[in-house]
């Protein structure tokens, strides 16, 4: 099985509070992208064979169909997580340590460890 995605442009914007203490907090997140063209393989579709191929070139004759379907439920989710999981890294984190190296904020992200608790499956 493979997938190329060609001419992948992601585009994020963010919007940011710094209260009166200098803490920060992120309060939105707008994540998404655009592809050129997508490409993708699935070995032994339905058995393999002369069928399986055609699926597989159906597919990645509407790739850039699909992709444009479900980003339209990917992103918002993913807005939704990364939000959580960056002001959970944040909390603590001043805009003067911030700026100055990081620090905080790289061990909080350390400390969260993965995203999954994050995900309402």
């Amino acid at each position: 099985m493979w997938l190329e995605i060609y001419g992948l442009d992601v585009y994020a914007k963010a919007a940011v509070l710094i209260n009166a203490e200098g803490f920060v907090e992120i309060t939105e997140i707008d994540l998404t992208a655009d592809l050129t063209d997508i490409k993708m393989h699935l070995d032994n579709l339905l058995g393999g064979g002369n069928f399986g191929e055609s699926i597989n070139n159906l597919l990645n004759v509407v790739g850039g169909y699909i992709w444009d379907q479900v980003k339209d439920l990917l992103f918002p989710l993913l807005d939704e997580v990364l939000l959580k999981v960056i002001n959970d890294a944040l909390k603590g984190c001043n805009i003067a340590d911030l700026i100055a190296n990081g620090s905080c904020f790289q061990d909080r992200m350390k400390e969260l460890g993965r995203a999954g608790q994050y995900l309402k499956l």
